[in-house]
């Protein structure tokens, strides 16, 4: 699977939507399909928003072995 993207602003994301517990990153100038990027969702319990950790990269239906089907 193709698909690299850039994170360069972090601090900036975090403030955008006032999140606190956005981690400190540098920038990232090639994301590759299973690295872990971070992520901002909405939070079911509060109906705010919060950051979470997401693996990057779609998983095939056809994977059987769905961590060697990304990288």
């Amino acid at each position: 699977m193709c698909g690299r993207f850039s994170l360069g602003a972090t601090t900036r994301v975090g403030q955008l939507f006032n999140l606190p517990n956005w981690p400190e990153t540098p920038p990232r100038y090639n994301i590759a399909p299973s690295q872990t990027v971070p992520a901002v969702i909405q939070n079911r319990e509060n109906a705010g928003r919060a950051f979470h950790p997401f693996r990057w990269g779609l998983v095939p239906s056809w994977a059987k072995d769905p961590p060697s089907a990304t990288g």
